[in-house]
């Protein structure tokens, strides 16, 4: 079975990865508590396959999209992150999108009032962009997920919390 993924590259650093078949690869699943510690072996819940549990039964309908930029970085969607985009999933105000304008991704929160649909960043260092009936506008999907991998990469100053 092939176990390559297929990579689009589009305009403005934009990647399409599409899923690869796969077999199920199950793994142990803790659970565990962000507080007081306990002995990890009285918490095994189950086992856990990632590709069942990041896409789930529609696999068919889901993309995955590295982010290039920083618009959505307030809503935790990072420079270099891949999200999982759902085509099937319904869409409304206040969701998370991937959308196309003018043939161009980009990754935003859908906004829908009687003033029209905007496209809105989660960093206060972009703009909105209001979608007007001359543009080319589709949401080719909404955001279900994330994957990062702690890879080293650059990250926002982050401070340790004084005991």
């Amino acid at each position: 079975m092939n176990t390559l993924s297929l990579v689009m590259k589009l305009p403005d650093s934009a990647t399409i990865i599409y899923p690869a078949p796969s077999e199920p690869f199950p793994r142990p699943l803790y659970q565990m508590s962000a507080g007081y510690p306990s002995a990890a072996q009285d918490y095994l819940e189950k086992e856990l396959d990632l590709n069942s549990y990041m896409l789930g039964p529609r696999r068919a309908s889901v993309f995955f999209f590295k982010i290039g930029g920083h618009s959505m970085k307030d809503a935790g969607i990072l420079h270099d992150d891949i999200i999982i985009v759902d085509r099937a999933l319904e869409v409304q105000d206040g969701h998370i999108v991937v959308a196309s304008i003018f043939g161009e991704f980009t990754c935003k929160y859908y906004r829908k009032n009687k003033n029209g649909v905007w496209l809105v960043p989660a960093n206060p260092e972009y703009k909105p962009i209001k979608v007007t009936e001359e543009m080319e506008f589709t949401v080719f999907g909404r955001y279900d997920g994330l994957i990062r991998k702690n890879d080293g990469r650059t990250r926002e100053p982050f401070y340790i919390p004084f005991a």
